[in-house]
């Protein structure tokens, strides 16, 4: 599974750098990168949390699996509103949109990043491998699809930011129907 990411990944730097040229594609892994910095603060450690309270009693899903993600999203939304407003900041020559989508695609990885969580948890990575090879899958395949139809950065960067949330999306539903439901206790 981990090759198969790599090798995904690959393709797709690959392919970006050779459609975009050199001075779109940087500024692409510039936001990229932007974004990522983010990412720890739209965290908050809750996966630690997950780990150590699932470990000591695999029964506490029900009341420590909703409030952390409560919590993952109100997290994700300010580390989102960070994002968006401090990118003004880091513009010099890339288009506002391009950081704005990236910020988008923080929340999303965000929520999925608690899934995984939660499937680690509770021993069911199988799950996130599962939403992992699917979605980073989809997200090459659509990007090179769009990269050979002459579309630019912004477009491949909502394809990252829509990939992150249906990837999101799945792993909301897997956890609420496979290991307890997302609700109030």
């Amino acid at each position: 599974g981990q090759y198969f990411g790599v090798l995904n990944r690959i393709i797709l730097l690959v392919a970006a750098a050779y459609y975009l040229g050199p001075e779109l594609y940087g500024m692409y892994q510039v936001g990229q990168a932007w974004y990522l910095a983010w990412l720890p603060a739209a965290g908050g450690g809750l996966q630690f949390l997950l780990a150590r309270e699932i470990g000591y009693d695999p029964n506490a899903s029900g009341r420590i699996v909703f409030p952390t993600l409560l919590l993952r999203l109100g997290l994700a939304s300010l580390a989102v509103a960070g994002c968006l407003v401090t990118a003004p900041l880091f513009q010099e020559g890339r288009p506002w949109v391009l950081l704005a989508i990236f910020a988008m695609a923080l929340g999303g990885r965000s929520i999925a990043s608690w899934c995984t969580a939660v499937f680690n948890a509770h021993q069911y990575a199988r799950y996130e491998l599962s939403l992992a090879l699917r979605f980073r899958l989809l997200e090459t395949i659509a990007a090179l699809l769009a990269l050979v139809m002459g579309q630019g950065i912004l477009v491949l960067a909502a394809i990252h930011a829509l990939s992150w949330w249906l990837q999101a999306g799945a792993g909301l539903w897997l956890v609420h129907t496979r290991i307890c439901a997302l609700k109030p206790v």
